[in-house]
């Protein structure tokens, strides 16, 4: 792997993907962009403007001109099509992983119900 892509999938560490993704609605204020993220993630102002900053940097969001320390300015997509595609890829990937834990957690607990079956069977053919 090349070192822009690994940054780049760096930058989609927690909460770069959610202002990702809340980006891809439009364009947002880092307040909204924080405050939405936070109400799925714990994290403080702090973490989100790095992140935000990072963001920037890699290339996936710009804000609007305007002055460098103006909260109301907007952020928004560079690559819109692009971001999405990678994000909807991201996400399929994550249910299939899901999917695939869930199938494990039942074959264990199908494989629990077995042995506790036969160690019933075995406490209950020793006892007559």
């Amino acid at each position: 792997m090349d070192r822009q892509t690994a940054e780049l999938l760096d930058a989609l560490k927690h909460p770069g993907a959610a202002f990702l993704l809340r980006l891809l609605d439009g364009p947002a204020t880092e307040a909204e962009l924080i405050a939405e993220a936070d109400r799925l993630f714990s994290f403080d102002q702090s973490t989100g403007n790095r992140r935000l900053v990072l963001l920037q940097r890699r290339g996936l969001i710009t804000r609007e001109v305007g002055r460098a320390k103006a909260p109301g300015r907007l952020w928004l997509l560079t690559v819109p099509e692009e971001t999405g595609e990678l994000l909807t890829a991201a996400l399929t990937l994550s249910e299939a992983v899901s999917e695939r834990e869930r199938k494990a957690r039942a074959a264990a607990r199908a494989r629990t119900r077995r042995a506790r079956r036969g160690h019933l069977r075995d406490i209950g053919g020793g006892a007559a």
